[in-house]
Formats: structure tokens, sequence, C-alpha cells
């Protein structure tokens, strides 16, 4: 285990990263092959070329979040089952656990600032936020997740939101994936890269299709609900 923050990528051409270079180390950390995960940063894959997110946002309204935890359940009790509400101008989450509950909202930002979600949430919950993470995203993914003798997995090649925890799923489809091409792969086989991206495509199309089909509803009474009855259903979910 060599830990650290990468500071730089060496590329022997424009697509084949050589060795990178850890902040405060002297020594190159080199390889055959990377993994990208690095979440949003793409430390690794923001250094290659041809890289192009393709955004669902036509589909999907949502783009921003909070999450925060609470405590337990007062009664003791340990719901076994996660609950996904919908609100004014997205949805919330709980995940009970045995320490405490994570919480979060997710919702669009057109519609919503980052202090009405809080008071959405505050409002629900019957009791005042502390501390809380606050981020963005584009839904979508990259439209080429393996260049050269580089793959991203997890946020650095995909997100789309968090229902469902699809990101988890769509990382142990990629795990299992780059297992079979993994072993015999060699500088300048097209294939396996060519591959590999055609079904991460068509992961992440599908993906896209399940999450858009949970936004399928006759509910207009807020300005997001009406906005999001309005956008276009993908061929595919037809």
């Amino acid at each position: 285990f060599v830990e650290g923050k990468v500071v730089d990528v060496e590329l022997s051409d424009s697509e084949w990263i050589e060795s990178i270079r850890i902040e405060g180390k002297d020594d190159l950390v080199e390889a055959d092959f990377w993994i990208d995960a690095s979440g949003f940063n793409r430390v690794l894959m923001s250094h290659l070329p041809g890289t192009k997110w393709n955004s669902f946002s036509k589909y999907l309204l949502t783009d921003s979040a909070i999450a925060f935890r609470t405590e337990s359940d007062p009664n003791g009790e340990i719901r076994p089952y996660t609950r996904a509400i919908a609100m004014d101008n997205g949805w919330s989450w709980e995940i009970p656990t045995q320490a405490a509950r994570g919480m979060g909202y997710v919702y669009s930002s057109e519609f919503c600032s980052e202090e009405q979600a809080v008071t959405e949430m505050e409002d629900l919950l019957h009791s005042d936020i502390g501390d809380y993470r606050h981020f963005q995203f584009d839904p979508g993914y990259l439209d080429k997740v393996w260049i050269g003798n580089c793959v991203a997995v997890g946020l650095a090649g995909s997100f789309v939101e968090p229902l469902e925890a699809t990101s988890i799923g769509a990382t142990i489809q990629q795990s299992y994936a780059l297992v079979g091409l993994l072993a015999p792969f060699r500088k300048g086989n097209a294939y396996s890269i060519k591959e590999y991206n055609r079904m991460f495509e068509g992961m992440m199309l599908n993906i896209r299709d399940m999450i858009r089909l949970h936004y399928v509803s006759d509910r207009e009474d807020t300005p997001f609900w009406a906005a999001q009855k309005q956008t276009p259903i993908p061929e595919s979910l037809e």
C-alpha cells in the first residue's frame, strides 16, 4: 500500500499511464494497469484524452443533495428496510443502522435552494438538522470509462442519483466485467477496451431508464413535479 495524494500523472503516450507521483515522496509509483476510484475528482482519468461526460439531465432534474445522520428511532426499533419519501422538490431517504440513521434529501437546484432543502427536512423530522454534507452532481456517465491502461470505477465513471443505490451496483458489475478482461489484456488490445465500454454504456442506459421510471407520475402539485412530468422519457423506456 502506498498512501498519499497524487500530484502528477506521467504518460508514456497520449493514452498510457506510466507512473504517478505522490506528494512528499521522491520515487514514482509505477504500474501496468490502473483503476481510478477517486470519485468525482477523477485523479487519473482527468489526465487522459477523449473523456466526455454523457449527461442524463434532460431526463432527470435532481442534481443536488444534503446528507446527515440522526439518532436511532426513539422507540428502539430498527426498521429492516430503507425509506424513500417524495418531497416538494425531490425525495428524501432514511437508512436505519444499529447506531444511527443515515438521512438526506435529493433535490433539484432549479427549484430549491440548499437552505430550502434543510428547512423541508426539518419540517419532515420536526427537529433541527445539525451538521450535514452538501453536494451537487450532473447525472450521467463517462462515454469511455476504459482508456489505455486505466478504468474508472464508481463515482469516477458514473453517477445517476442515490435512488436504488445504483452506484454500488454499477461498481460491482464493473468489477466483475473487468476480471474477465484484465488477465489477457496487453497494450494495443483494442477489443477488450471496446467490449468493456460497450457493456458499461448498456448498463448505464439501463440504469437511466430504471431511475426515470420512478419519476413517471401524475403528480404536479409543485413546480418541480410539474416540470419532471414534462421531461422526455427515453425511447427504450417507452
